[in-house]
């Protein structure tokens, strides 16, 4: 290693009063000791001069707009870039594009595709694209789906979003956030692209599609999979082209495991009953080809694509939808038909059935009910977006519910699980509409999501108003221990559990300290039964070492707090238990009042006791005259708490107004 470069001092004393000055290893010679703050001047000056004499680095951006080019982003503009895939006949041979401008809805718009995909990371692995002749970098999922959908002899125009948006410019990417409902509406068709299920390099890969219709014409792919004779077609690697061409070998094994996997979906898509879909019914199949084919169907199904929060707005509008794995297609329809039916069989008719077939079946149902939970919502908002002027009385689609419904779903950025919706919006109730600002930070986003005003907008669930208010220890008389028919049950209504049971579990909070571990535990049948035990011993006078205490009127003694834990004991002192006028049971502090209502904000861990305000309501902007709520604390709400409601109005089917807090 080199030694240090000593520096050189500033300046030079000769020893009889005579300095020598250095500035930028130029010497000034100055007998007269020349003023210090006139050197400083000069070096700050030549420092100035070379960075505006420098050459300005341009921004990302910029760079981007010199591809790209600009467009106009006022407000009223619907203009967008489409891209045009030139085509090639080599699978493998480079991918070159060109951009061009258009404004929505005009005639030199045409047609195009919209693609829907899932979004991968830049710094994994990538491709160059040429693009209006200068290199372009895209991820490699991107690279995939442009040489799929790439054509022999035409160029196809497409919308994608990685490329037709400068996505380093947050004022352009606020701006066509604005207009992406009318580019997926304005589309001849959306593709969700879902991947390559086998990247082979280096392979002579054919780039024609093979495509399912839903329909009676879906034969022709299954006949050419399965045939008439079952076992030997299942093993060959030969499919008929679409147009009735040639025949031609699959590109690999995977594929062929890929084009059953979309045979078993055609099959449930008909509701079909599993003993009667044809690769259920030969065993040389059940044991060879099903097995690989239900692997591929789970690849399809469980793909991180259904978990996007953007999807959902692209998915919903589109006029017509198809799904495509690798060069495989078929509707967006075809896909919910058969995870619906296959749900339904699997929970009826077709249970039992079930238990003979192979294990690699009963491996794929988790990856089903996933596939319910994610897939199934987007063609129930999709069915309501398209038949919304068809269905009487049905209610709007409001931000509320949209949220509600796409909870569990993911975003790059955070507040993309806000603005993927703001398109699918049919009613603000009363608010001023949001607009994506790429600007403002995910913590304002979320602000202007709740806040109207001087008044927090809560968007939730209305529990009811409190009816029954009473102290713990009050609310049951021993030594009868009236069950909850003193409140009028029998069962506890919104979970269907016993009263003791729902009691108990309000009182511990459901939560209790276990005697082995020491750890929190949930609260159990076994803990009410050892309970109500100890209570009959006590109400039969075989047990009375334990504190009882007793009523103010002293009729009767009430609920002994030797049941509780100590420190539970000491929490119940200052909590008050209450029952809302829709049946829920729950804890709160003791300063509730019959008045009161219990509310539960989505996004909430806890529900929120709230207090009705003067009547006449207040003036709230956006909303007019209002009735309006404060704040009186947390409760607990037995049968809420593990995200029921969330669950429950995820499916679209309840509705709520907001709550204003002042």
């Amino acid at each position: 290693m080199s030694e240090a470069r000593p520096r050189r001092p500033w300046y030079e004393h000769d020893g009889d009063g005579n300095y020598d000055f250095y500035l930028e290893d130029e010497l000034y010679d100055s007998d007269d000791l020349r003023d210090l703050r006139e050197l400083r001047g000069i070096a700050l000056a030549r420092k100035a001069n070379n960075q505006a004499n420098a050459p300005r680095l341009r921004t990302a951006s910029e760079r981007a707009i010199d591809v790209l080019g600009a467009l106009d982003g006022s407000s009223a503009s619907s203009q967008i870039r489409l891209l045009a895939v030139l085509p090639s006949d080599q699978y493998r041979g480079r991918i070159e594009c060109s951009i061009e401008r258009v404004d929505l809805g005009s005639p030199s718009a045409g047609e195009y595709m919209a693609l829907s995909y899932m979004w991968s990371d830049m710094s994994a692995a990538k491709e160059s694209i040429l693009l209006n002749g200068t290199t372009w970098a895209v991820s490699q999922n991107v690279a995939d789906c442009l040489r799929r959908i790439r054509h022999k002899t035409d160029s196809r125009r497409i919308w994608i979003d990685a490329i037709c948006i400068n996505q380093v410019d947050p004022a352009e990417r606020g701006h066509q956030v604005g207009l992406m409902r009318r580019i997926y509406e304005c589309s001849t068709e959306c593709t969700v692209w879902l991947g390559e299920f086998d990247r082979v390099q280096g392979l002579d890969v054919s780039n024609h599609a093979m495509r399912w219709d839903g329909d009676i014409r879906d034969e022709r792919h299954v006949d050419s999979y399965v045939g008439p004779d079952l076992e030997r077609r299942a093993v060959e690697e030969l499919v008929e082209a679409p147009d009735g061409g040639n025949k031609n070998t699959w590109e690999t094994t995977k594929e062929k495991n890929l084009a059953g996997a979309f045979c078993l979906l055609a099959w449930a898509s008909q509701n079909l009953h599993l003993p009667d879909i044809p690769l259920f019914q030969d065993a040389a199949c059940l044991a060879s080809s099903t097995p690989e084919c239900l692997q591929a169907m789970s690849w399809i199904l469980s793909r991180p694509y259904w978990t996007r929060a953007w999807i959902v707005q692209e998915v919903a509008v589109a006029r017509h939808v198809v799904v495509q794995a690798g060069r495989l297609i078929a509707p967006f329809s075809l896909i919910t038909k058969a995870v619906a039916n296959l749900g339904r069989h699997l929970n009826g008719c077709c249970q039992r059935w079930m238990m003979l077939l192979p294990e690699s079946f009963v491996d794929t149902i988790p990856t089903l009910e996933l596939a319910a939970f994610y897939i199934l919502p987007l063609g129930q908002i999709r069915h309501k977006w398209h038949e919304k002027s068809d269905i009487s009385g049905s209610s709007p689609l409001t931000l509320t519910r949209l949220v509600a419904s796409t909870y569990s779903r993911g975003a790059t950025d955070p507040r993309d699980k806000i603005y993927s919706l703001l398109g699918l919006v049919q009613s603000w109730e009363g608010q001023n509409p949001l607009e994506a600002d790429y600007l403002a930070s995910p913590y304002d986003v979320a602000i202007r999501f709740v806040v109207n005003g001087t008044h927090l907008v809560l968007k939730g669930y209305r529990l009811g108003q409190l009816q029954v208010v009473t102290r713990p220890f009050e609310l049951f008389p021993f030594p009868d221990i009236a069950p909850l028919a003193v409140l009028g049950w029998d069962t506890y209504p919104p979970s269907d559990e016993t009263w003791e049971l729902a009691y108990w579990r309000t009182m511990y909070l459901d939560v209790v300290t276990d005697g082995q571990t020491n750890r929190l535990r949930r609260f159990s049948n076994e803990d009410t039964a050892r309970i109500v035990a100890d209570c009959t011993k006590l109400r039969s006078g075989t047990s009375s070492s334990h504190e009882e205490v007793s009523s103010e009127d002293g009729e009767h003694a009430h609920l002994p707090r030797w049941c509780f834990d100590g420190d539970v004991v000491s929490e119940l002192e200052h909590k008050t238990i209450f029952r809302t006028s829709r049946g829920y049971l729950g804890l709160a502090l003791s300063d509730v009042a019959p008045t009161d209502e219990v509310f539960l904000p989505i996004g909430s861990p806890m529900p929120l006791v709230v207090r009705p305000g003067p009547r006449g309501g207040q003036e709230v902007d956006g909303f007019g005259t209002v009735k309006c709520h404060t704040l009186v604390g947390w409760c607990y709400v037995h049968g809420v708490m593990d995200g029921e409601l969330i669950k429950a109005y995820g499916e679209m089917g309840h509705e709520t107004g907001p709550l204003f807090l002042k």
